[in-house]
């Protein structure tokens, strides 16, 4: 996946919406973050965002669209509302922030070590998944918990690029992200 100098729209600010524009900026693409509540109830997330990330939020503008190559959606955001409608209608390509995390690592990394383990269903996605991840590491494995559950993928992504340690397990719980997962293997 090439992201240098995309012009992707990322829609959903919150954990998942902060943690996707960091690790797209950090790779060159040109991201604008939107959001329909404003600066104001989002500043602590606003204050996490890198400099290079640009914010359109209080609502969706009618031209928010233009010139998108690639739109990220946060798991908050209802997939049917009128900008994703008009994008999908645009042919823009839309993928879940956990579609997003998986493409980096393995395109930016080529990782063929590491593997993806998911958690879905109706109830105790967190429970078991807690589970797991802690007999997995008694177990000797590095594990990286997220999804729904911790920290927001990409934002571990994002510190797995700062800090250049890139072979660990990645073990997440999937919920209504199901729907932007095009290309994930788990």
């Amino acid at each position: 996946m090439e992201i240098k100098d995309k012009n992707i729209l990322v829609f959903g600010l919150a954990e998942s919406g902060v943690g996707a524009s960091n690790l797209l900026a950090r790779f060159g693409a040109k991201v604008t973050v939107t959001d329909s509540k404003p600066k104001e109830a989002l500043i602590k997330y606003v204050e996490r965002l890198l400099p290079a990330v640009r914010l359109s939020l209080g609502g969706h503008p009618d031209g928010i669209l233009r010139g998108v190559d690639m739109i990220v959606l946060s798991p908050g955001v209802p997939p049917d509302i009128q900008p994703l409608k008009k994008a999908k209608e645009m042919g823009i390509r839309i993928i879940g922030e956990l579609e997003l995390a998986y493409q980096v690592i393995n395109s930016k990394f080529k990782i063929q070590s590491s593997k993806f383990l998911a958690i879905t269903g109706t109830n105790g996605k967190s429970t078991t998944t807690t589970l797991l991840n802690e007999m997995l590491n008694k177990g000797g494995f590095r594990t990286i918990l997220g999804g729904n559950i911790g920290n927001a993928l990409t934002e571990e992504i994002f510190g797995l690029v700062r800090s250049q340690k890139t072979d660990d397990d990645f073990l997440i719980t999937l919920n209504s992200q199901l729907s932007t997962l095009h290309y994930v293997v788990v």
